[in-house]
């Protein structure tokens, strides 16, 4: 027999032991968008696979990963000057200038974690999913993760950290949470107490991590300017209910080891109720600090933005949801997010359609508002068609 054959044979008959001890399952998605920016078009989609693999040798271990395949179509070679208002780089670059940005196919471990669960303690290690925090669309207590405002619902990728959960009462418990860094002052350390009481869970949360240092708003500086610091945070979150009103709050602030230890805070507020048709409406309203003003609004704030460094990109934003369930296969719904720092909002009216068992088909339009050099309105309208099977 050939040495490739060999090979083959035996990889075939370990991934069969493995495939056989492991639960297996995920989705299909192909999403498809259009929009217009800067006057340019831009139609571009993507193919996904997510497979999800779990495996419990005992009771008490779970061994848990999950594999993305992601193929791009349409437009792949992008100008991110083009999704800036000119005014926020034209003092940087002449007109006419082109700063690209490739995407390429991506295969890549999204979640692999092992979770041992002892009598008193929850261990959990490796890439794995972290959610923090109360709010549906901004979560200032997550240092973790950026969620997208248009779809804030989608899926987060990883973290790769070392989690502790210990329960100390029917209702809450401590988490201790570690990511790694270059040295012990880099790394993240995360600690969250949980409690309950009545119809309402409240956690206290502290911090300690690198983030953004907005050096660009420093008059006068002399020196090497650094883009990262060392925060101190303390926040807490609350939810519940009242007479059938969900609500909910979260508040974070953060100090700097920079110029003074200046400290920024960041507010969330949120309410949503269903009535018995099934309509529902949800609205949230969100504070950050450390968002610029629209009349210091430059190209590092849309970079620091962008590349997940804060939650936001001006300071003052609500967002509101309302769904209704037309008949039993289709949801009618309608998105918008508002700047109330320099006016412009962005409308989504939507339509979810669960074409089959297990299988959705989405459809947004999207409908900027606000004046050209606005974080909204210099965009045209686009839509999104995504279909989603899962297995």
């Amino acid at each position: 027999m050939k040495p490739w054959i060999q090979r083959f044979t035996m990889i075939s008959i370990l991934c069969t032991g493995l495939f056989a001890q492991m639960d297996w399952f995920g989705y299909l998605e192909s999403e498809w968008d259009q929009i217009n920016v800067n006057r340019q078009p831009y139609n571009f989609g993507y193919l996904k696979l997510r497979l999800d693999l779990e495996s419990r040798p005992t009771e008490s271990v779970l061994v848990a990963a999950n594999v993305n395949l992601q193929q791009y179509m349409g437009k792949t070679r992008w100008n991110l000057l083009d999704f800036l208002p000119a005014t926020s780089w034209q003092s940087f670059y002449p007109p006419g200038s082109e700063y690209l940005y490739t995407y390429r196919d991506t295969l890549y471990l999204d979640n692999a974690y092992l979770r041992v669960n002892f009598t008193h303690l929850d261990l959990t290690v490796g890439k794995q999913p972290i959610s923090l925090g109360t709010g549906y669309v901004w979560n200032p207590v997550d240092i973790f993760n950026l969620k997208d405002p248009v779809d804030p619902t989608y899926e987060q990728t990883g973290i790769q950290a070392l989690r502790a959960d210990i329960p100390l009462t029917s209702r809450g418990g401590l988490t201790a949470i570690l990511t790694p860094g270059e040295d012990w002052d880099q790394a993240t350390k995360y600690l969250q107490l949980k409690s309950g009481l009545g119809s309402f869970d409240f956690t206290l949360n502290w911090a300690q991590y690198m983030g953004l240092f907005r050096y660009w708003e420093i008059m006068t500086y002399t020196g090497t300017a650094p883009t990262m610091t060392q925060f101190q945070s303390l926040g807490g979150t609350v939810v519940g209910q009242i007479f059938g009103i969900g609500i909910w709050a979260e508040t974070w602030r953060k100090q700097h080891a920079e110029w003074g230890n200046k400290t920024y805070w960041e507010t969330v507020v949120g309410f949503d109720y269903t009535f018995e048709n099934g309509w529902m409406i949800l609205n949230e309203f969100f504070y950050n600090e450390q968002g610029s003003k629209p009349d210091r609004t430059g190209l590092y704030d849309y970079f620091a933005y962008f590349e997940g460094q804060t939650h936001s990109l001006m300071q003052r934003y609500d967002f509101f949801y309302s769904s209704y369930p037309v008949g039993d296969f289709v949801n009618l719904g309608l998105l918008s997010i508002f700047n109330l720092d320099d006016h412009s909002a962005m409308i989504s009216p939507q339509l979810d359609w669960n074409l089959f068992e297990n299988g959705n088909l989405s459809f947004w339009y999207l409908y900027p508002v606000g004046d050209n050099d606005t974080e909204f309105g210099f965009q045209d309208a686009g839509w999104r068609i995504r279909l989603r099977t899962y297995f």
